[in-house]
């Protein structure tokens, strides 16, 4: 035998075999026909809110800059991991210490394990060389070409912050006002051009030997280039140290 029972403006029909015989039990019945099921089942996954947050208390930890800020690509609502009964962890990809955009991965240490991979943008408000003004290729900079100004910005470690440092470089491309220095962006003037007289230096400890030649092709410090020693005739690589300067090893 089946009774009727009306409930929220919904019919729910229950059989009498089958009914349980508390009036409680009976409304519990009554409610759980009514749940949705996505509320039913809400508590059996993991929410994205704590995968966010476990990612980005280890991205802040391994950086351990307090200027550094952590923003996270969206992540669609309808992502459904089962709720970790164990330890959520995240982890680094790859052994490369991150810096701008990165990847970071999160996983579940539990009885029925799972990992995800969240793409992560990591800047910083520093302060900045950058330019005043336009400035065309191949332009030697000076302190009148430059000025520091504070900025979010991404994958900048190890940047020289000094004007001073870019003073006397020249400049690879044409370069807008505001763009921010990196060391790509300049190279040292030439000092050396080819057919110039150059004083090739031998070095050992103490003592050195110094010879007359001629540079075969351009040179900036630091560079290796082909010089001719003019007593030997002899064509050999040199590094150059400064204007007119050339020096290879013993």
């Amino acid at each position: 035998m089946n009774t009727t029972k009306p409930m929220n403006n919904k019919t729910i029909t229950i059989s009498r075999r089958y009914a349980p015989r508390n009036g409680a039990s009976l409304l519990l019945v009554a409610m759980l026909c009514l749940l949705p099921p996505v509320a039913m089942a809400q508590g059996a996954w993991e929410s994205l809110a704590s995968i966010r947050s476990v990612a980005s208390k280890f991205v802040l930890a391994t950086i351990g800059d307090p200027q550094a800020r952590v923003r996270f690509d969206h992540l669609d609502p309808r992502l459904r991991l089962r709720r970790c009964d164990g330890q959520l962890e995240a982890f680094w990809p790859g052994a490369r210490r991150p810096s701008g955009n990165a990847t970071v991965g999160v996983r579940c240490n539990g009885s029925r394990a799972w990992k995800i991979y969240l793409p992560v943008r990591i800047t910083r408000r520093l302060a900045v060389v950058v330019t005043r003004h336009p400035l065309a290729r191949q332009h030697p900079l000076t302190l009148d070409d430059l000025r520091v100004e504070t900025r979010e910005v991404s994958g900048l470690d190890a940047v020289p912050m000094d004007p001073q440092h870019y003073v006397g470089m020249v400049t690879r491309r044409r370069l807008p006002a505001g763009e921010i220095l990196r060391p790509q962006l300049v190279q040292p003037p030439r000092v050396i051009r080819r057919g110039d007289p150059v004083i090739i230096e031998a070095r050992s400890g103490n003592i050195a030997v110094r010879v007359h030649g001629t540079a075969l092709m351009d040179g900036r410090r630091g560079q290796r280039i082909r010089v001719k020693n003019a007593s030997s005739g002899r064509v050999i690589q040199a590094s150059v140290a400064a204007a007119g300067l050339v020096t290879v090893g013993i």
